[in-house]
């Protein structure tokens, strides 16, 4: 620059002139706070806006905007910002933008635009590219600019403009605290750090064109900078944040994924996710066990470091019996520390093999079987749950060797190094885990889960719920579900974050329960894991503590009712965001993002690089070479890095997993903006509190009855469980039996008592199709009204109502008829005594 004739600089100059700006649904809305501020509508050229500062004799350093978001309209290209400080040097210089997304594609860019284009520095926009400065994606980036020993600027506070929008001057302002680029000065200490706050201090004449300009004029704040943290200085990776930006919607997604795959994932094995975080997050806090539902009983704290020496020990013991890759651990125990202890190690040493503790002895020795078991870990005598008299009854139990968590198990972790003594030679292919899903008889279902789909679904969920190393989630869900183990489990390890594990009974404690928000305040809850049947009970819960700090209650594993999430909010301040999610697929289809509103019917947006399709269902299968249109309900199919290779059976894996593509089962639709709705199951599995149930082994156990001709088990509306089976039967001819009868023979006999029917109807015959197949569908409404006529009989005594079902798509519609005037409260005490339960519902009166 030409200094002698210049009377100031101005060192924060935009050219996104001819973009919207910033990001998000915002750019429409941003454009006319503009021009409200600035009481112009006019977009001066980057022409324009350099004569003006030639004329006022102001140098400029200018640069754009380079953001992966959907910035709207022309993007305006680094080379055209430095093709224009060439021909005017004497009076500007550029600056380059890049996003951090990029990683070292980023780097390899930073390169060639100070080599062949002359860039003299960079400008990050933390707010706009959506990340944090301190997140290590960006490290390829500032390594080359500091080899060079450029300046870069960061943009550190809001927009003036900001504060005519709904979403205020704020912009995503966690993404620019000045505080998070301490590691970035600590680990390049020759990068100059300029930080720019920019506040529109003057507004100029409509008439002028360099109106719009973010940096004429304004006042900033900088301070060039070896900024330290107050600590001093720390290790190479201590106290470093690893996250990424956050979802807001379908571009997002589609912005990260167009860097690389093993850029954008820091560890492809569980292991090695949690070995990071352990790294990172030594002396924080992983888990926070409560030993009983007692707020003045002290609280267990495992560290990450504690966590991970403890995988080391366990992963050691499992070696030294004899645990190899192709081996598996069995684990029977509740959601509390050493379990963890005993999954994770297992899967460095071999398989982990969860099995729900509430199956039929004979089922558990038949999954021990086909696992290839060789060690049964499993919770030792233990008055508030008893697994332990269950295992001694589990068939073959004496091949195996058994660890007892509470006794011998950690006895035996005692003894063993902390440090890993063996080479596993993990990578994402290798099978780290056999989960049971369905209901499970002599040939049980096991699915495989490779390190890759644990790994994958673990590690982005996080970028959806808005969590960070800071988060503080109760995770009530047991290990034997993906939702405890990667949903709500490895996804919070795997980020630094912490879990508050309620007691060996998990969220079915009573005391616990009677005290959740009293404990969401001492233990600085800021997220809540859920079924509906949890936040329906919530939501009557009297809020009796200060839970200001908790911000969103995720859902899943059953139909989320629209006014039931829209009531827990009402009552608690606390959004609703919910969840698909599959064992097929390690635990996730697709997520709500936190920082999107939430879309009433909608499971929310598929996981980054991984396709999800809804394809007709003709001729009796899926037709995946076909798609449905947007809003065309069809059956639900995806395919990506968390889709497991199958079942352990591959005989099963036939109108499951076809040709990469796992066939959920599940029907649905897309939205336009790329949003899942399930609006049925193509199959008849019965959830139950996130607990998948096989109608037909019920009916087997039924079928084995000798009055008993056909039966046939559907699901049932439930308020506590989401849904829960409800048995029809047609007895064989003269034979005599009443349903209480036929429940009370067979209940004991049926494969695990989840599945035990709650209901069980005799009738004269079951509604069949034309070609002799019960129609289950007829089934279900059925258990609809009956379900619905004991509720709101219950909860109006002395009213007279009807209630009659139909069908309606996938699912069922019900109407109330009752009798007289219309009663406005009436009518609000029966809807909200249906309020947990997912059945559009109408009233009639007459």
């Amino acid at each position: 620059m030409d200094h002698a004739n210049l009377i100031a600089i101005d060192v924060h100059t935009h050219a996104e002139v001819s973009c919207w700006n910033p990001f998000d649904n915002y750019g429409e809305e941003y454009d006319r706070a503009a021009d409200k501020y600035f009481r112009n509508s006019r977009r001066p050229t980057i022409a324009e806006t350099i004569e003006y500062y030639r004329k006022i004799k102001v140098g400029l350093v200018m640069f754009t905007v380079d953001s992966e978001s959907k910035l709207g309209r022309r993007r305006i290209p680094n080379e055209e910002i430095a093709q224009a400080a060439r021909e005017n040097s004497d009076m500007m210089c550029a600056f380059a933008s890049i996003d951090p997304h990029k990683g070292k594609m980023g780097a390899r860019e930073a390169e060639r635009l100070i080599k062949e284009e002359g860039v003299r520095g960079f400008k990050f926009h933390p707010t706009v590219q959506g990340y944090h400065p301190y997140d290590k994606m960006a490290w390829p980036i500032y390594e080359v600019i500091n080899a060079h020993k450029m300046p870069t600027i960061f943009h550190t506070g809001h927009s003036g403009i900001g504060s005519g929008m709904r979403c205020g001057g704020g912009l995503r302002l966690e993404y620019s605290n000045p505080m998070h680029l301490d590691d970035v000065a600590i680990d390049f200490p020759d990068m100059q750090i300029v930080m720019a706050h920019p506040s529109f201090p003057q507004r100029l004449p409509a008439d002028h064109p360099g109106a719009l300009d973010e940096g004429l004029r304004g006042g900033r704040l900088q301070a060039r900078g070896d900024a330290r943290h107050p600590e001093g200085q720390r290790g190479a990776v201590a106290g470093v944040c690893v996250m990424s930006g956050f979802f807001r919607g379908l571009a997002d997604i589609e912005a990260l994924e167009r860097t690389p795959y093993e850029e954008a994932i820091p560890a492809r094995t569980t292991y090695g996710l949690i070995a990071r975080a352990a790294q990172r997050y030594g002396d924080r806090t992983a888990f926070t066990y409560l030993p009983d539902g007692e707020l003045a009983t002290a609280p267990l704290r495992t560290s990450y470091r504690e966590l991970l020496a403890n995988i080391h020990r366990a992963a050691n013991l499992f070696r030294r019996l004899g645990v190899g890759p192709q081996d598996a651990v069995a684990i029977l125990a509740p959601n509390i520390p050493s379990t963890h202890y005993a999954l994770w190690g297992a899967q460095v040493a071999g398989r982990a093999c969860p099995i729900n503790f509430m199956l039929q002895p004979d089922h558990i020795g038949a999954l021990l079987e086909a696992s290839g078991a060789k060690v049964v870990v499993a919770l030792g005598p233990c008055a508030e749950l008893d697994v332990w008299s269950t295992l001694q009854k589990v068939p073959g139990l004496g091949s195996r060797t058994v660890l007892a968590i509470g006794g011998t198990f950690e006895q035996q972790l005692a003894g063993e190094s902390d440090v890993l003594g063996f080479d596993p030679q993990l990578g994402p292919d290798r099978v780290a885990a056999l989960f049971h899903t369905g209901g499970t008889t002599g040939a049980p279902k096991l699915v495989q889960h490779t390190h890759g789909n644990e790994a994958h679904s673990s590690w982005f969920a996080h970028r959806f719920y808005g969590f960070d190393e800071h988060t503080v989630e109760v995770n009530g869900f047991p290990l034997f579900h993906v939702a405890g183990a990667f949903v709500y489990g490895l996804a919070l390890l795997a980020i630094g974050a912490r879990q508050v594990l309620p007691t060996v009974t998990g969220m079915r404690n009573a005391a616990f329960l009677r005290s959740y928000w009293k404990f969401c305040e001492s233990e600085h809850v800021t997220a809540l894991a859920c079924v509906p049947t949890i936040l329906a009970g919530l939501s009557n819960l009297p809020v009796d503590a200060d839970i200001s700090r908790v911000q969103v209650a995720y859902t899943g594993g059953s139909p989320l009712p629209t006014e039931l999430a829209a009531r827990f909010e009402q009552a608690t301040g606390i959004a609703v965001r919910n969840i698909l999610g599959m064992t097929e697929c390690a635990g996730l289809v697709s997520i709500e993002p936190f920082h999107a509103p939430r879309v009433p019917g909608s499971a929310g947006l598929r996981l980054p690089y991984t396709q999800v399709r809804v394809v007709p269902w003709r001729d009796g299968q899926v037709q995946l070479a076909e798609c449905c249109a947007a809003g065309e309900t069809g059956v639900v199919v995806l395919r990506g890095p968390n889709v497991s290779p199958g079942y352990t059976d591959a005989a099963r894996n036939a109108g499951m997993f076809d040709d990469g593509w796992l066939v959920s089962g599940d029907l649905g639709h897309l939205d336009a903006q790329g949003y899942l709705h399930v609006t049925g199951r193509a199959k008849d599995v019965i959830i139950r509190g996130s607990h998948n149930i096989d109608p037909g082994l019920v009916e087997d156990a039924f079928l084995a009855h000798p009055s008993v001709a056909m039966c046939a088990v559907v699901s049932e509306p439930d308020a506590h469980s989401g849904e829960v089976p409800a048995a029809f039967v047609m007895l064989k001819p003269g034979a005599l039996a009443s349903g209480e009868a036929l429940l009370a023979e067979v209940g004991p006999r049926v494969y695990e008592r989840p599945a035990v029917p709650k209901r069980v109807v005799v009738l004269d015959a079951l509604p069949l199709t034309a070609v002799g197949k019960v129609y289950k569908p007829a089934l279900r409404v059925r258990a609809m009204e009956l379900k619905l006529q004991e509720l709101l009989s219950a909860a109006a005594p002395g009213v007279d109502l009807r209630v009659s079902a139909k069908e309606k798509g996938a699912g069922c519609v019900a109407e109330v008829v009752v009798q007289g005037e219309r009663d406005a409260k009436l009518e609000q005490r029966l809807r909200d005594t249906l309020g947990a339960i997912a059945v559009e519902t109408t009233f009639r009166y007459g």
